[in-house]
């Protein structure tokens, strides 16, 4: 037999349910605790606001929209 989880009602309402693995789950408890943050998640957080980064496209034509318009510029 599964292992069964039962989740109650007044959590599922109100969508405050989270699965993680536990490996996963103790990262980012370590990184709250310390207040760190992965220096590659860092770098990339610092493009996004420097507005570097684009996207995340819905098509191929949106992609090369977005590369044609930063060309221009």
């Amino acid at each position: 037999m599964e292992d069964v989880i039962t989740i109650p009602n007044k959590i599922a309402r109100q969508g405050d349910l989270v699965l993680l693995p536990r490996i996963v789950y103790e990262k980012l408890l370590n990184a709250f605790k310390k207040r760190t943050v992965d220096s590659g998640l860092e770098e990339a957080l610092s493009e996004v606001n420097a507005g570097k980064i684009v996207g995340p496209f819905l098509d191929s034509k949106e992609l090369f929209h977005s590369l044609n318009s930063s060309l221009k510029k």
